[in-house]
Order: C-alpha cells, then structure tokens, then sequence
C-alpha cells in the first residue's frame, strides 16, 4: 500500500518529518487547486516558486479541486489516511474539514527549527 503525503506551499521540503512518519513507500504530491491558490492571493512570482519547487524537488503535481484529487488518489491508491505537514492555514484546515467524511488525516509537526526558554 501506497502512503500518500499531501505537501502545500508551506512545507515544499523532502526532510520534513511527514516522510518519515508515512513510511514507504510513499507518494509525496502538491494539489495546484485553482480556487484555494486563488483565494490565498497569492502573486504570479510566488506561484512561479511553487510550480519550480515543486517540479524541483520531484513532487507529484495534481490540478483540480483538492477534496476530489485526495478522493481519487485514495481510492487510486486503496488508502484513506492522508499525512500531511502541519499548518495553521485555514484554507487548508476547512479542505480537511469537508474530506474527514471520506478520508482519514494525520498531521505530521516539524521539529522547530530554534527552541526559545522562556524567561525563569
């Protein structure tokens, strides 16, 4: 059985502990869903940025919406648990929301990359 990893703009990085917590094999890919890009406001450069690191980095690019692109590659691949990189993106979380009916999500936090102790 195929893993799936669901990576967004955020976490476009192959060493990101999601990987690890999927297993292998696994099958990293980014959704270019025209509306969530739209409604994020992103500029022409940033979604230049994201389509090369994409490509860059070897993801797999699906275009379409991103509750039936999760759908598909579930039942494509006979597995309905999604990993995916924590966020606090509420475009991201409400696509979550609308799929839970269907698919089963596990969010995946990265290790911080300073830790700060606060004051005694």
């Amino acid at each position: 059985m195929t893993n799936l990893i669901w990576l967004n703009e955020e976490n476009l990085n192959l060493s990101h502990p999601v990987f690890a917590a999927a297993g292998q094999p696994g099958l990293g890919f980014f959704i270019w869903d025209e509306a969530y890009l739209k409604a994020s406001n992103y500029p022409f450069k940033r979604l230049l940025f994201i389509y090369e690191s994409c490509l860059e980095l070897g993801l797999n690019i699906y275009q379409g919406k991103s509750q039936e692109i999760l759908l598909a590659l579930a039942n494509k691949y006979q597995n309905n648990k999604i990993f995916y990189p924590a966020t606090k993106n509420q475009l991201i979380s409400q696509i979550i929301a609308e799929s839970q009916a269907k698919l089963t999500f596990q969010e995946v936090m990265a290790k911080p990359f300073i830790e700060l102790k606060s004051p005694a």
